[in-house]
């Protein structure tokens, strides 16, 4: 996959999640994809976050997608592998 590509597919499961607790009756749970370019010690990184919230509340979670190496052109996950680990995140 593409660098685009990845951040598309985090889009989705954002927007899928999002959608799918709108269903359950709670409309309080909010996504935010956060994409942050890193370069130092000669490497070039893309990471990928998703963070989840909840309006009116402290609950808070950071949804670790790996990174896209710019250098290699390839993705490297870590906690949710989004070309595995489904399409939601739950």
């Amino acid at each position: 996959m593409t660098k685009q590509e990845i951040i598309d597919r985090v889009s989705q499961i954002a927007d899928n999640t999002t959608e799918w607790f709108k269903k359950d009756g709670k409309v309080d749970y909010y996504y935010d994809v956060v994409i942050k370019d890193w370069k130092n010690y000669g490497k070039d990184r893309t990471y990928i976050n998703v963070y989840e919230r909840r309006t009116g509340s402290r609950h808070s979670k950071i949804w670790e997608c790996g990174y896209y190496d710019n250098i290699a052109d390839k993705y490297v996950p870590k906690t949710f592998d989004i070309t595995k680990d489904g399409d939601k995140f739950l």
